[in-house]
């Protein structure tokens, strides 16, 4: 954890944000998602576009962090907020948690496990092929409540939700 960083997201973030959206998705996602739904390493510019967007106009409802390395780099984005299920077991929903592959094991998606979610009840969706994330969840308190679903968006992965009371 030495040196690693978290904080809230920033508009002069938004370049390295859009990086970390796409390179995560494909470092985590590459044997779980098909490659014709994985986001395109050309969209980068479109994903700047649209965190600009959001970060011009920030949902106070939401926290939005970044992870940054001990050079200042932005190695990881976190989003939570408000549940979103029709059925939400918890009333808060931890709705984006990636770090790039350099960053693992360094303890950077703990810190920013704790400003994003802390010790409340929450809810979170996740590829139930990705072992590690589950691992990571589980190790936080996490448990399969049973629920489950397919986004067509992302090539009919199935994902399951993981809860923790």
């Amino acid at each position: 954890m030495a040196g690693y960083v978290v904080r809230p997201m920033r508009l002069a973030d938004a370049r390295g944000i859009a990086e970390v959206h796409v390179r995560a998705w494909h470092e985590a996602y590459r044997d779980i998602v098909p490659a014709e739904a994985m986001p395109g390493l050309d969209e980068i510019d479109d994903r700047e576009r649209r965190w600009r967007e959001l970060l011009a106009d920030p949902d106070p409802s939401l926290i939005a962090v970044v992870g940054l390395s001990p050079d200042g780099r932005v190695v990881g984005i976190g989003v939570a907020g408000p549940a979103r299920d029709d059925d939400p077991p918890t009333d808060w929903q931890l709705g984006m948690l990636n770090v790039l592959a350099e960053a693992y094991g360094t303890g950077l998606a703990d810190l920013m496990m704790a400003d994003l979610v802390g010790d409340r009840a929450a809810s979170l969706w996740v590829f139930e092929a990705n072992a590690r994330a589950r691992a990571f969840y589980t190790r936080h308190g996490f448990v399969p409540d049973g629920a489950t679903q397919v986004e067509e968006a992302f090539g009919a992965a199935p994902e399951i939700r993981m809860v923790r009371r």
